[in-house]
Protein backbone atom coordinates (compact mmCIF):
# COMPACT_ATOMS: atom_id res chain seq x y z
CA UNK A 1 0.00 0.00 0.00
CA UNK A 2 2.56 2.05 0.83
CA UNK A 3 4.61 1.74 -2.58
CA UNK A 4 1.16 2.37 -4.08
CA UNK A 5 0.61 5.60 -2.05
CA UNK A 6 3.94 6.66 -3.32
CA UNK A 7 2.88 6.80 -7.02
CA UNK A 8 1.35 10.34 -6.70
CA UNK A 9 3.21 11.70 -3.99
CA UNK A 10 6.44 13.52 -5.96
CA UNK A 11 7.78 13.49 -2.80
CA UNK A 12 8.51 9.47 -2.33
CA UNK A 13 9.16 9.32 -6.50
CA UNK A 14 12.23 7.99 -5.58
CA UNK A 15 11.13 5.29 -2.95
CA UNK A 16 8.83 4.04 -6.21
CA UNK A 17 11.38 3.83 -8.87
CA UNK A 18 14.00 2.51 -6.50
CA UNK A 19 11.84 -0.31 -5.26
CA UNK A 20 12.86 -3.86 -7.42
CA UNK A 21 11.93 -6.44 -5.03
CA UNK A 22 9.89 -7.62 -2.10
CA UNK A 23 9.88 -10.34 0.41
CA UNK A 24 6.70 -11.17 1.93
CA UNK A 25 5.87 -13.19 4.99
CA UNK A 26 2.62 -14.44 4.51
CA UNK A 27 1.26 -10.77 3.61
CA UNK A 28 -2.50 -10.87 2.99
CA UNK A 29 -2.24 -9.64 -0.70
CA UNK A 30 -5.84 -10.76 -1.97
CA UNK A 31 -9.21 -11.28 -0.44
CA UNK A 32 -9.57 -12.18 3.32
CA UNK A 33 -12.70 -12.58 5.19
CA UNK A 34 -13.55 -9.40 7.61
CA UNK A 35 -10.50 -7.37 5.33
CA UNK A 36 -13.05 -6.54 2.42
CA UNK A 37 -13.28 -3.00 3.27
CA UNK A 38 -9.48 -2.41 2.94
CA UNK A 39 -8.41 -5.27 0.79
CA UNK A 40 -10.84 -5.81 -2.12
CA UNK A 41 -9.56 -8.31 -4.77
CA UNK A 42 -5.78 -8.83 -4.80
CA UNK A 43 -4.87 -5.46 -3.32
CA UNK A 44 -1.16 -5.33 -4.09
CA UNK A 45 -1.30 -7.13 -7.29
CA UNK A 46 -3.69 -4.45 -8.57
CA UNK A 47 -1.17 -1.75 -7.69
CA UNK A 48 1.01 -2.94 -9.46
CA UNK A 49 -1.49 -3.71 -12.74
CA UNK A 50 -2.97 -0.34 -12.34
CA UNK A 51 -0.33 2.06 -11.32
CA UNK A 52 2.69 0.83 -12.14
CA UNK A 53 2.50 -1.32 -15.22
CA UNK A 54 5.77 0.75 -16.53
CA UNK A 55 7.49 -0.82 -13.69
CA UNK A 56 5.53 -4.53 -13.49
CA UNK A 57 8.30 -6.38 -15.18
CA UNK A 58 10.94 -5.31 -13.40
CA UNK A 59 9.68 -6.21 -9.62
CA UNK A 60 10.97 -9.33 -8.48
CA UNK A 61 8.37 -10.75 -5.94
CA UNK A 62 9.38 -13.47 -2.97
CA UNK A 63 6.52 -14.91 -0.56
CA UNK A 64 7.06 -17.12 2.16
CA UNK A 65 4.04 -19.18 3.75
CA UNK A 66 3.10 -21.64 6.23
CA UNK A 67 2.79 -25.04 5.00
CA UNK A 68 -0.60 -26.05 6.10
CA UNK A 69 -1.87 -22.68 5.05
CA UNK A 70 -3.70 -22.10 8.49
CA UNK A 71 -4.16 -18.46 8.65
CA UNK A 72 -4.61 -17.42 4.91
CA UNK A 73 -5.32 -19.31 2.21
CA UNK A 74 -2.41 -19.50 -0.72
CA UNK A 75 -4.75 -17.26 -3.06
CA UNK A 76 -4.40 -14.87 -0.36
CA UNK A 77 -0.50 -14.98 1.00
CA UNK A 78 1.07 -15.36 -2.02
CA UNK A 79 0.72 -11.98 -4.32
CA UNK A 80 0.07 -13.42 -7.84
CA UNK A 81 2.40 -11.43 -9.68
CA UNK A 82 2.31 -12.77 -13.60
CA UNK A 83 4.90 -14.55 -15.42
CA UNK A 84 6.16 -16.91 -13.13
CA UNK A 85 7.99 -14.53 -11.43
CA UNK A 86 7.35 -14.89 -7.69
CA UNK A 87 9.17 -17.93 -6.02
CA UNK A 88 6.79 -19.42 -2.56
CA UNK A 89 9.17 -20.94 0.33
CA UNK A 90 6.42 -22.51 2.01
CA UNK A 91 7.50 -23.63 6.12
CA UNK A 92 6.36 -26.01 8.57
CA UNK A 93 6.25 -23.61 11.08
CA UNK A 94 2.95 -21.26 12.58
CA UNK A 95 1.92 -17.87 11.08
CA UNK A 96 3.82 -15.65 14.17
CA UNK A 97 7.21 -17.63 14.17
CA UNK A 98 7.51 -17.23 10.03
CA UNK A 99 10.05 -14.07 10.54
CA UNK A 100 11.46 -15.81 13.89
CA UNK A 101 15.11 -17.58 13.56
CA UNK A 102 15.74 -20.51 16.53
CA UNK A 103 19.36 -21.63 16.82
CA UNK A 104 17.91 -25.37 15.63
CA UNK A 105 19.48 -27.18 12.52
CA UNK A 106 15.87 -25.96 10.77
CA UNK A 107 15.95 -22.41 11.40
CA UNK A 108 19.80 -22.58 10.00
CA UNK A 109 18.33 -23.94 7.13
CA UNK A 110 15.29 -21.96 7.02
CA UNK A 111 17.35 -18.75 7.30
CA UNK A 112 19.69 -19.97 4.49
CA UNK A 113 16.77 -19.69 2.03
CA UNK A 114 15.43 -16.47 3.37
CA UNK A 115 18.94 -14.74 3.19
CA UNK A 116 19.31 -16.67 -0.47
CA UNK A 117 15.90 -15.11 -1.29
CA UNK A 118 17.84 -11.84 -0.16
CA UNK A 119 20.65 -11.36 -1.89
CA UNK A 120 18.63 -12.85 -5.34
CA UNK A 121 16.84 -9.80 -4.90
CA UNK A 122 20.20 -7.42 -4.18
CA UNK A 123 21.50 -8.98 -7.42
CA UNK A 124 17.93 -8.47 -9.56
CA UNK A 125 18.22 -4.80 -8.07
CA UNK A 126 21.55 -4.23 -9.45
CA UNK A 127 20.25 -4.76 -12.65
CA UNK A 128 20.19 -2.74 -15.44
CA UNK A 129 16.14 -3.78 -16.50
CA UNK A 130 15.81 -2.76 -12.92
CA UNK A 131 17.17 1.03 -13.26
CA UNK A 132 16.12 1.93 -16.42
CA UNK A 133 13.12 3.67 -15.31
CA UNK A 134 14.78 6.14 -13.25
CA UNK A 135 14.33 9.83 -14.11
CA UNK A 136 16.70 11.77 -15.76
CA UNK A 137 18.37 13.27 -12.67
CA UNK A 138 18.76 9.84 -11.21
CA UNK A 139 20.16 7.96 -14.20
CA UNK A 140 23.70 8.49 -13.61
CA UNK A 141 23.01 6.01 -10.59
CA UNK A 142 23.54 2.82 -12.61
CA UNK A 143 26.93 4.12 -13.58
CA UNK A 144 28.20 4.81 -10.08
CA UNK A 145 30.14 2.12 -8.67
CA UNK A 146 30.48 3.51 -5.75
CA UNK A 147 27.19 2.99 -4.47
CA UNK A 148 27.22 -0.59 -5.98
CA UNK A 149 29.91 -1.17 -3.68
CA UNK A 150 28.42 0.62 -0.78
CA UNK A 151 24.90 -1.46 -1.38
CA UNK A 152 27.66 -4.66 -1.21
CA UNK A 153 29.25 -4.19 1.76
CA UNK A 154 26.02 -3.16 3.82
CA UNK A 155 24.56 -6.50 2.51
CA UNK A 156 27.68 -8.66 3.54
CA UNK A 157 27.36 -6.53 6.71
CA UNK A 158 23.71 -7.47 7.33
CA UNK A 159 24.38 -11.34 5.99
CA UNK A 160 27.09 -11.65 8.60
CA UNK A 161 25.05 -10.73 11.59
CA UNK A 162 22.17 -13.08 10.06
CA UNK A 163 24.39 -16.06 9.82
CA UNK A 164 25.08 -15.74 13.30
CA UNK A 165 22.03 -17.55 14.19
CA UNK A 166 21.67 -15.81 17.86
CA UNK A 167 18.23 -15.27 19.35
CA UNK A 168 19.65 -12.26 20.68
CA UNK A 169 21.38 -9.79 18.15
CA UNK A 170 23.57 -6.64 19.59
CA UNK A 171 23.64 -4.15 17.69
CA UNK A 172 25.70 -0.73 17.76
CA UNK A 173 23.70 2.24 16.87
CA UNK A 174 24.40 5.76 17.14
CA UNK A 175 21.88 7.38 19.39
CA UNK A 176 20.32 11.10 18.72
CA UNK A 177 22.81 12.62 21.07
CA UNK A 178 25.29 11.32 19.20
CA UNK A 179 27.30 8.95 21.36
CA UNK A 180 26.49 5.35 21.09
CA UNK A 181 25.36 2.55 23.25
CA UNK A 182 25.09 -1.21 22.71
CA UNK A 183 21.63 -2.15 23.25
CA UNK A 184 20.15 -5.69 22.93
CA UNK A 185 16.56 -6.73 22.42
CA UNK A 186 15.82 -8.17 25.49
CA UNK A 187 17.47 -5.46 27.73
CA UNK A 188 15.50 -3.41 30.48
CA UNK A 189 15.75 0.34 29.80
CA UNK A 190 16.20 2.28 33.54
CA UNK A 191 14.04 2.80 35.57
CA UNK A 192 11.04 5.67 34.71
CA UNK A 193 9.83 6.28 38.27
CA UNK A 194 12.98 8.73 39.00
CA UNK A 195 10.89 12.06 39.32
CA UNK A 196 12.42 14.84 36.84
CA UNK A 197 12.66 18.69 38.37
CA UNK A 198 12.64 21.71 36.77
CA UNK A 199 15.07 24.05 38.70
CA UNK A 200 14.71 27.68 37.87
CA UNK A 201 17.30 30.44 38.92
CA UNK A 202 20.67 28.84 38.03
CA UNK A 203 22.43 32.07 37.32
CA UNK A 204 23.52 33.00 33.93
CA UNK A 205 27.13 32.61 33.23
CA UNK A 206 27.32 28.76 34.49
CA UNK A 207 28.05 25.93 32.26
CA UNK A 208 27.03 22.33 32.50
CA UNK A 209 29.48 21.21 34.78
CA UNK A 210 29.54 23.94 36.74
CA UNK A 211 25.26 23.88 37.40
CA UNK A 212 25.50 20.11 38.09
CA UNK A 213 27.79 21.10 40.89
CA UNK A 214 25.58 23.72 42.07
CA UNK A 215 22.74 22.11 41.89
CA UNK A 216 24.47 18.92 44.01
CA UNK A 217 25.61 21.61 47.05
CA UNK A 218 22.15 23.58 47.01
CA UNK A 219 20.58 20.19 46.96
CA UNK A 220 22.61 18.27 49.45
CA UNK A 221 23.36 15.55 47.54
CA UNK A 222 26.02 13.83 45.36
CA UNK A 223 24.28 12.20 42.66
CA UNK A 224 21.92 14.78 39.86
CA UNK A 225 21.66 13.91 37.22
CA UNK A 226 21.53 17.19 34.70
CA UNK A 227 19.66 16.53 31.20
CA UNK A 228 19.06 20.05 30.07
CA UNK A 229 20.04 23.40 30.63
CA UNK A 230 18.51 26.68 29.02
CA UNK A 231 18.55 30.00 28.78
CA UNK A 232 15.32 30.71 30.35
CA UNK A 233 11.93 32.68 28.61
CA UNK A 234 10.42 36.23 29.36
CA UNK A 235 13.54 37.85 29.22
CA UNK A 236 14.77 36.41 33.12
CA UNK A 237 18.90 36.66 32.96
CA UNK A 238 18.63 32.92 34.19
CA UNK A 239 18.65 29.71 33.08
CA UNK A 240 16.33 26.96 34.03
CA UNK A 241 16.78 22.76 34.08
CA UNK A 242 15.37 19.81 34.06
CA UNK A 243 17.36 17.37 36.45
CA UNK A 244 16.69 14.08 38.38
CA UNK A 245 18.34 13.60 42.08
CA UNK A 246 18.70 10.10 43.02
CA UNK A 247 18.18 8.65 46.49
CA UNK A 248 17.39 11.51 49.51
CA UNK A 249 17.76 15.20 49.20
CA UNK A 250 16.94 17.08 52.93
CA UNK A 251 16.30 20.15 50.34
CA UNK A 252 13.01 18.09 48.53
CA UNK A 253 11.26 16.62 51.62
CA UNK A 254 7.41 16.37 51.79
CA UNK A 255 4.00 16.26 49.19
CA UNK A 256 5.07 19.16 47.87
CA UNK A 257 4.97 20.01 44.25
CA UNK A 258 7.84 22.86 44.73
CA UNK A 259 10.60 23.93 46.81
CA UNK A 260 12.52 27.38 46.80
CA UNK A 261 16.16 26.27 47.87
CA UNK A 262 19.19 28.84 48.92
CA UNK A 263 21.91 27.97 46.34
CA UNK A 264 24.98 27.28 47.56
CA UNK A 265 28.65 26.18 47.19
CA UNK A 266 31.64 28.09 45.34
CA UNK A 267 29.65 28.93 42.65
CA UNK A 268 27.22 31.64 44.27
CA UNK A 269 29.00 34.84 44.28
CA UNK A 270 25.95 36.81 46.00
CA UNK A 271 22.24 35.81 48.13
CA UNK A 272 20.08 33.47 45.22
CA UNK A 273 17.38 31.35 45.79
CA UNK A 274 16.94 28.54 43.87
CA UNK A 275 13.36 27.54 42.72
CA UNK A 276 12.36 23.40 42.22
CA UNK A 277 9.23 22.17 41.32
CA UNK A 278 7.80 19.39 39.53
CA UNK A 279 4.77 20.79 38.18
CA UNK A 280 6.30 22.22 35.07
CA UNK A 281 3.57 25.15 35.12
CA UNK A 282 3.73 28.15 32.70
CA UNK A 283 6.82 27.86 29.93
CA UNK A 284 9.64 25.91 30.68
CA UNK A 285 13.06 26.19 28.21
CA UNK A 286 14.27 22.83 27.24
CA UNK A 287 16.70 23.94 24.38
CA UNK A 288 17.88 27.21 22.88
CA UNK A 289 20.73 28.24 20.70
CA UNK A 290 23.67 29.33 21.88
CA UNK A 291 23.28 32.71 19.97
CA UNK A 292 21.03 35.10 18.59
CA UNK A 293 22.00 34.04 15.03
CA UNK A 294 21.42 31.32 15.40
CA UNK A 295 18.11 31.29 17.35
CA UNK A 296 16.14 31.26 13.86
CA UNK A 297 12.38 29.63 15.49
CA UNK A 298 10.74 28.51 18.13
CA UNK A 299 8.88 25.14 18.73
CA UNK A 300 6.70 25.48 20.88
CA UNK A 301 4.42 22.45 22.53
CA UNK A 302 1.50 22.05 24.59
CA UNK A 303 -0.09 18.84 26.73
CA UNK A 304 -3.80 17.72 26.96
CA UNK A 305 -6.15 17.09 29.18
CA UNK A 306 -5.52 16.34 33.00
CA UNK A 307 -1.91 16.69 31.69
CA UNK A 308 1.89 17.28 32.91
CA UNK A 309 3.68 19.86 31.00
CA UNK A 310 7.02 17.63 30.64
CA UNK A 311 5.40 14.04 31.54
CA UNK A 312 3.12 13.91 28.58
CA UNK A 313 5.68 14.15 26.25
CA UNK A 314 8.04 11.30 27.99
CA UNK A 315 8.60 7.40 26.73
CA UNK A 316 6.54 5.77 29.87
CA UNK A 317 9.18 2.92 30.10
CA UNK A 318 12.33 4.91 30.15
CA UNK A 319 13.36 8.36 31.15
CA UNK A 320 13.79 9.58 27.27
CA UNK A 321 11.54 12.58 26.37
CA UNK A 322 12.04 13.13 22.62
CA UNK A 323 11.04 16.84 22.83
CA UNK A 324 14.29 17.71 25.24
CA UNK A 325 16.40 14.60 24.21
CA UNK A 326 15.97 14.21 20.38
CA UNK A 327 14.22 17.63 19.07
CA UNK A 328 17.32 20.42 19.44
CA UNK A 329 19.55 17.72 17.77
CA UNK A 330 16.95 17.47 14.67
CA UNK A 331 15.96 21.29 15.04
CA UNK A 332 19.68 23.08 15.86
CA UNK A 333 17.84 26.47 15.31
CA UNK A 334 14.96 26.24 17.14
CA UNK A 335 14.42 27.17 20.90
CA UNK A 336 12.62 24.26 22.19
CA UNK A 337 9.41 25.36 25.07
CA UNK A 338 6.82 23.15 26.64
CA UNK A 339 3.77 24.82 28.15
CA UNK A 340 2.14 23.32 31.27
CA UNK A 341 -1.17 24.15 32.99
CA UNK A 342 -3.76 22.44 35.58
CA UNK A 343 -6.51 20.69 34.11
CA UNK A 344 -7.02 17.95 36.35
CA UNK A 345 -10.43 16.52 36.56
CA UNK A 346 -10.11 14.67 39.92
CA UNK A 347 -10.66 16.85 42.90
CA UNK A 348 -10.42 19.69 40.80
CA UNK A 349 -11.83 23.34 42.03
CA UNK A 350 -11.32 25.00 38.97
CA UNK A 351 -14.09 26.49 36.86
CA UNK A 352 -11.97 27.61 34.26
CA UNK A 353 -13.11 27.18 30.06
CA UNK A 354 -11.22 26.83 26.69
CA UNK A 355 -11.48 30.44 26.11
CA UNK A 356 -10.02 31.14 30.04
CA UNK A 357 -7.15 28.95 29.29
CA UNK A 358 -6.59 30.36 25.93
CA UNK A 359 -6.20 33.57 27.62
CA UNK A 360 -3.58 32.93 30.04
CA UNK A 361 -1.83 30.89 27.24
CA UNK A 362 -1.98 33.71 24.58
CA UNK A 363 -1.17 36.14 27.33
CA UNK A 364 1.78 33.56 28.37
CA UNK A 365 3.08 32.98 25.31
CA UNK A 366 3.66 37.24 25.03
CA UNK A 367 5.58 37.57 27.99
CA UNK A 368 7.97 34.17 27.11
CA UNK A 369 8.60 35.44 23.22
CA UNK A 370 8.93 39.38 24.36
CA UNK A 371 8.84 41.83 21.20
CA UNK A 372 10.39 38.85 18.76
CA UNK A 373 11.89 41.43 17.12
CA UNK A 374 13.84 39.01 14.92
CA UNK A 375 10.57 37.92 13.05
CA UNK A 376 11.18 34.12 14.13
CA UNK A 377 8.66 31.86 13.09
CA UNK A 378 6.55 29.86 15.98
CA UNK A 379 5.91 26.02 15.17
CA UNK A 380 3.22 24.39 17.73
CA UNK A 381 2.93 20.75 18.62
CA UNK A 382 -0.49 20.36 20.80
CA UNK A 383 -1.75 17.00 22.18
CA UNK A 384 -5.45 16.35 22.90
CA UNK A 385 -6.88 20.11 24.53
CA UNK A 386 -3.89 21.50 24.10
CA UNK A 387 -4.94 21.61 20.01
CA UNK A 388 -8.51 23.45 21.06
CA UNK A 389 -6.82 25.66 23.72
CA UNK A 390 -3.90 26.68 20.51
CA UNK A 391 -7.25 27.27 18.43
CA UNK A 392 -8.95 29.70 20.84
CA UNK A 393 -5.87 30.60 21.59
CA UNK A 394 -5.14 31.98 17.46
CA UNK A 395 -8.87 34.08 17.11
CA UNK A 396 -8.36 36.22 19.92
CA UNK A 397 -4.54 36.49 19.07
CA UNK A 398 -6.12 37.99 15.18
CA UNK A 399 -8.07 40.97 17.00
CA UNK A 400 -5.50 41.58 19.84
CA UNK A 401 -2.52 44.11 20.41
CA UNK A 402 0.17 44.35 17.92
CA UNK A 403 2.14 41.73 19.87
CA UNK A 404 -0.66 39.32 20.23
CA UNK A 405 -1.16 40.12 15.98
CA UNK A 406 2.58 39.64 15.43
CA UNK A 407 2.59 36.01 17.26
CA UNK A 408 -0.36 35.04 14.97
CA UNK A 409 1.22 36.06 11.71
CA UNK A 410 4.27 34.50 13.30
CA UNK A 411 2.22 31.27 13.17
CA UNK A 412 3.82 28.95 10.26
CA UNK A 413 3.43 24.90 11.15
CA UNK A 414 0.93 23.39 13.65
CA UNK A 415 1.28 20.12 14.45
CA UNK A 416 -2.14 18.77 16.17
CA UNK A 417 -1.71 14.63 17.87
CA UNK A 418 -5.14 13.31 18.84
CA UNK A 419 -6.74 16.64 18.77
CA UNK A 420 -10.38 16.40 19.02
CA UNK A 421 -11.94 18.73 16.93
CA UNK A 422 -14.87 17.11 16.65
CA UNK A 423 -15.27 15.75 20.61
CA UNK A 424 -13.80 12.44 22.03
CA UNK A 425 -15.61 9.91 24.09
CA UNK A 426 -16.22 11.81 27.87
CA UNK A 427 -18.42 8.75 29.15
CA UNK A 428 -15.75 7.23 31.64
CA UNK A 429 -14.21 10.88 32.73
CA UNK A 430 -17.89 12.58 33.55
CA UNK A 431 -18.01 10.29 36.84
CA UNK A 432 -14.60 11.91 37.89
CA UNK A 433 -15.84 15.67 37.75
CA UNK A 434 -19.89 14.74 38.66
CA UNK A 435 -20.45 17.61 41.05
CA UNK A 436 -17.43 19.77 40.58
CA UNK A 437 -17.03 22.79 38.88
CA UNK A 438 -15.18 21.48 35.88
CA UNK A 439 -17.75 19.48 34.80
CA UNK A 440 -18.69 22.28 31.87
CA UNK A 441 -14.92 22.20 30.79
CA UNK A 442 -15.16 18.71 30.41
CA UNK A 443 -18.90 18.55 28.96
CA UNK A 444 -17.67 21.32 26.20
CA UNK A 445 -15.46 18.07 24.76
CA UNK A 446 -18.41 16.12 24.26
CA UNK A 447 -18.86 14.39 20.72
CA UNK A 448 -20.51 17.39 18.04
CA UNK A 449 -20.46 19.98 21.17
CA UNK A 450 -21.64 23.46 19.77
CA UNK A 451 -18.94 25.00 21.17
CA UNK A 452 -16.37 22.73 19.29
CA UNK A 453 -18.27 23.26 15.75
CA UNK A 454 -18.00 26.82 16.18
CA UNK A 455 -14.59 26.92 17.09
CA UNK A 456 -13.94 24.86 13.89
CA UNK A 457 -15.63 27.55 11.60
CA UNK A 458 -13.98 30.21 13.20
CA UNK A 459 -10.20 28.69 13.27
CA UNK A 460 -10.78 28.08 9.32
CA UNK A 461 -11.95 31.34 9.02
CA UNK A 462 -9.54 33.54 11.43
CA UNK A 463 -6.11 31.23 10.48
CA UNK A 464 -6.39 31.02 6.10
CA UNK A 465 -2.76 31.56 5.89
CA UNK A 466 -2.41 29.22 2.52
CA UNK A 467 1.07 29.12 2.84
CA UNK A 468 0.91 28.09 7.05
CA UNK A 469 0.61 24.18 7.81
CA UNK A 470 -1.17 22.26 9.81
CA UNK A 471 -0.67 18.44 10.03
CA UNK A 472 -2.53 15.98 12.16
CA UNK A 473 -2.15 12.60 13.74
CA UNK A 474 -4.50 10.33 15.08
CA UNK A 475 -4.23 7.47 17.62
CA UNK A 476 -5.03 3.83 16.01
CA UNK A 477 -5.30 2.11 19.30
CA UNK A 478 -8.18 1.71 21.92
CA UNK A 479 -7.61 3.33 25.37
CA UNK A 480 -7.57 2.57 28.88
CA UNK A 481 -10.74 4.62 30.27
CA UNK A 482 -11.28 6.23 33.87
CA UNK A 483 -11.51 3.37 36.81
CA UNK A 484 -12.36 4.49 40.47
CA UNK A 485 -11.56 1.66 42.84
CA UNK A 486 -12.73 0.96 46.29
CA UNK A 487 -10.45 3.42 47.75
CA UNK A 488 -11.69 6.21 45.79
CA UNK A 489 -8.91 6.52 43.59
CA UNK A 490 -9.22 6.92 40.02
CA UNK A 491 -6.94 5.62 37.43
CA UNK A 492 -7.12 5.19 34.04
CA UNK A 493 -7.33 1.52 33.92
CA UNK A 494 -10.75 0.91 32.50
CA UNK A 495 -12.13 -0.83 29.96
CA UNK A 496 -10.48 0.29 26.99
CA UNK A 497 -12.13 2.86 24.26
CA UNK A 498 -11.42 4.95 21.35
CA UNK A 499 -11.47 8.54 22.68
CA UNK A 500 -10.50 10.62 19.69
CA UNK A 501 -11.36 9.32 16.52
CA UNK A 502 -9.81 10.15 12.98
CA UNK A 503 -12.52 12.16 12.05
CA UNK A 504 -12.17 14.13 14.89
CA UNK A 505 -9.07 14.45 15.09
CA UNK A 506 -8.65 16.41 11.60
CA UNK A 507 -8.02 19.86 11.77
CA UNK A 508 -10.82 21.33 9.74
CA UNK A 509 -9.38 23.20 6.61
CA UNK A 510 -10.52 21.80 3.97
CA UNK A 511 -7.77 21.98 1.58
CA UNK A 512 -5.39 19.93 4.15
CA UNK A 513 -7.88 17.00 4.93
CA UNK A 514 -5.10 14.60 3.39
CA UNK A 515 -1.97 15.86 5.77
CA UNK A 516 -3.04 13.20 8.87
CA UNK A 517 -1.27 10.23 9.67
CA UNK A 518 -2.04 7.08 12.19
CA UNK A 519 0.39 6.60 14.87
CA UNK A 520 -0.57 3.25 16.05
CA UNK A 521 -0.95 4.19 19.77
CA UNK A 522 -3.55 5.16 22.28
CA UNK A 523 -4.34 8.91 23.14
CA UNK A 524 -2.15 9.05 25.88
CA UNK A 525 1.10 7.27 24.35
CA UNK A 526 0.83 8.81 20.87
CA UNK A 527 3.15 11.71 21.87
CA UNK A 528 5.35 9.67 24.13
CA UNK A 529 7.85 8.59 21.55
CA UNK A 530 11.06 6.31 22.68
CA UNK A 531 14.49 6.89 21.29
CA UNK A 532 14.02 5.28 18.00
CA UNK A 533 10.71 5.35 17.40
CA UNK A 534 9.57 5.34 13.73
CA UNK A 535 6.69 7.71 14.26
CA UNK A 536 9.15 9.90 16.23
CA UNK A 537 11.13 9.91 13.11
CA UNK A 538 8.42 10.91 10.89
CA UNK A 539 7.34 13.66 13.20
CA UNK A 540 10.65 15.07 12.97
CA UNK A 541 10.79 14.87 9.35
CA UNK A 542 7.56 17.44 8.98
CA UNK A 543 9.51 19.66 11.36
CA UNK A 544 12.31 19.69 9.16
CA UNK A 545 10.43 20.66 6.16
CA UNK A 546 8.37 23.35 8.14
CA UNK A 547 11.24 24.44 10.03
CA UNK A 548 13.36 25.07 5.91
CA UNK A 549 10.41 26.95 5.02
CA UNK A 550 9.29 28.81 7.53
CA UNK A 551 11.56 32.02 8.01
CA UNK A 552 11.39 33.21 4.03
CA UNK A 553 7.17 32.64 4.62
CA UNK A 554 7.20 34.74 8.09
CA UNK A 555 9.52 37.69 7.02
CA UNK A 556 7.49 37.99 3.93
CA UNK A 557 4.11 37.84 5.79
CA UNK A 558 5.29 40.10 8.44
CA UNK A 559 6.20 42.65 5.63
CA UNK A 560 2.53 43.06 4.48
CA UNK A 561 -0.57 44.41 7.02
CA UNK A 562 -2.67 41.58 6.28
CA UNK A 563 -2.77 38.10 6.16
Amino acid sequence: MAIGNAFDNSKFFAIRVATAGVLFFETPSGRVPGLAKILVSSVLSDLCQEQQKHQLLSYKMVSICQVDMKIFSKVVAVFGSPENREPVIRLATSHVDLRRVGPSQYFQEVLKLVSDSIEDLYEHAMQPSALKYLDVEMVSIKHDRGLDAELKRRFAAFSTEMDTGQEVFYVELPDRLGSKRKMAATGVEESSKVLTYRVRGIPLDLEFASTKTLLEESLETQSVDLDSLSASSGGRQEQVATVRVRGESAKLQGSRSEWLVPAAGSYVTNRRTLMVDTHFSGFTSLYRPNSDDKHVLDCIAISGLGSHAFGSWKHRDSQYMWLRDCLPHQLPGARVLIYGYDTKLAGSQSFQNIADLASKFRASLKVALGSNEHNRPLIFVAHSLGGLILKRALIQMASGDAADLRNFKSTFGILFFGVPNQGMDISSLLAMAHGQHNLPLLTTLSKDADFLQELIERFREVFNFRDSHVVSFFETNASPTARQDVTGKWSMSGKSAVLVDRYSARSGRSWEEDRSYPIDCNHSDMVKFSEYSDDCDIVCDILRDLANEASAVINARLTNSSP
